[in-house]
């Protein structure tokens, strides 16, 4: 039985610092989390399925990292990142930048 409390996506898809709880190794995912479902063996089916989206690129994540988005950026990241809607995309982008900041820390440096 999944505790959804205990989710890290329930946490990585809003505002705020995470809880003390969560560990740095946590972190795999910028939205979402697929650890307990890529090794649950009903889902293997839908694991073959997906597909790899398109990368974000190097001056893209320098972007993401500045906190500081514009149109053009905002327009290619939610055209790569699934659940990234353009209409949504400007108030989501300070989860983004916390997200991708907590997976490039070393695990030693985050709190």
């Amino acid at each position: 039985m999944i505790d959804a409390g205990k989710c890290l996506p329930l946490y990585n898809e809003i505002e705020g610092r995470f809880p003390e709880w969560i560990g740095a190794d946590a972190h795999n995912a910028l939205m979402g989390c697929m650890k307990c479902q890529l090794n649950c063996p009903a889902n293997q089916e839908a694991v073959r399925l997906t597909g790899k989206l398109e990368d974000v690129t190097e001056e893209e994540t320098e972007k993401i990292l500045k906190g500081a988005p514009n149109k053009k950026l905002l327009d290619s990241l939610s055209r790569k990142l699934r659940e990234f809607y353009p209409t949504q995309s400007k108030d989501a982008f300070p989860i983004l930048t916390r997200n991708l900041r907590a997976l490039l820390k070393p695990k030693t440096d985050l709190p």
